[in-house]
C-alpha cells in the first residue's frame, strides 16, 4: 500500500463523463489504491450510470429536466440558442450529450 509519512493511505480518484452526442450521458466516479484500479472502477461505475436524453432536432431540450443520481443533482433548462455558463466541465458533459 501506499502510505504517507503521517501513516495516511493514499487512496486516488477520477472522475468520468462519457456521452455519444446523440442524447445518451454517462459520469461516474472512480476510486481505488493507486490509478489503475481507480480507472477500472471508474469505468465500471460508468457503464452502469447511463443516462438517455430526448434531443428534439430543433431545440435540444422541450421542457425543464432535473435528473438526480450517485449524490448528483443536473438541472437542464431548454434554450433556443447555446449559451455556455458554468464550470467547464459541465459544458464539456453537455457537449458530449448533444445539447
Amino acid at each position: 500500500t501506499n502510505v504517507t509519512t503521517l501513516n495516511r493511505i493514499n487512496s486516488f480518484r477520477v472522475i468520468l463523463f462519457m456521452g455519444n452526442a446523440k442524447g445518451l450521458v454517462s459520469y461516474a466516479r472512480g476510486k481505488g489504491s493507486d490509478y489503475e484500479i481507480a480507472m477500472e472502477n471508474g469505468m465500471k461505475n460508468l457503464k452502469e450510470n447511463v443516462l438517455p436524453i430526448n434531443v428534439d432536432a430543433f431545440q435540444a431540450l422541450v421542457a425543464p429536466m432535473t435528473v438526480s443520481t450517485n449524490g448528483f443533482i443536473i438541472k437542464v433548462w431548454p434554450r433556443p440558442y447555446q449559451r455556455a455558463w458554468g464550470h467547464p466541465l459541465t459544458y464539456m458533459m453537455l457537449n458530449l450529450i448533444g445539447l
